[in-house]
């Protein structure tokens, strides 16, 4: 629904109400799509943010992965794990500059110590850009994590938010890490 934009604003009722009833990665994509209809809809954040406060709660699945089978490089099939909070920095990073409003809920998951979670709020920080000014003192410290990706990816959203590199394309990052 989300992708009919304003035109869907009568469902805006009956998907606000399906915030609260439910699982943490359903509400992000109920939030995703409210916020697609309305940006400026007040439940957006508030439900994307306690989703990615949710470290802890993981989803599993399936995904498409290189493999190295027989010397050689194959892609397959296989499961994965990783906090639900990933989710939700996902589609923060998808809403750049307008996830502003989240950039406090988003420091906080970057220290909360999980790296998949870390990784994910540092990428959203990155695509929120200046207005994520707040975060370069904690981005800053990130810069020294013991995880490459997550070294890597706050010395890229630093250089982004003080605007000496160029915002990254939400639309065509892919990433995987083993």
């Amino acid at each position: 629904m989300g992708e009919l934009g304003p035109g869907a604003s009568a469902a805006l009722g009956k998907l606000t109400a399906q915030l609260s009833a439910v699982r943490p990665q359903q509400r992000v994509w109920v939030a995703k799509s409210i916020w697609q209809i309305d940006a400026a809809s007040p439940a957006v954040f508030p439900a994307l943010i306690e989703v990615l406060r949710d470290t802890k709660t993981i989803r599993e699945g399936q995904a498409l992965r290189n493999r190295e089978v027989d010397g050689k490089i194959v892609l397959a099939r296989g499961p994965f794990t990783e906090p639900v909070s990933c989710v939700a920095a996902e589609v923060l990073r998808e809403m750049g500059p307008a996830a502003a409003p989240a950039v406090q809920a988003l420091i906080e998951v970057a220290n909360s110590g999980n790296s998949d979670a870390a990784l994910s709020a540092v990428r959203a920080l990155h695509a929120i850009g200046p207005a994520a000014g707040a975060a370069v003192p904690a981005l800053n410290r990130l810069t020294r994590s013991e995880n490459y990706f997550v070294a890597q990816a706050a010395r890229e959203a630093v250089l982004a938010i003080e605007r000496k590199f160029p915002p990254i394309d939400t639309g065509t990052i892919i990433a995987t890490q083993d």
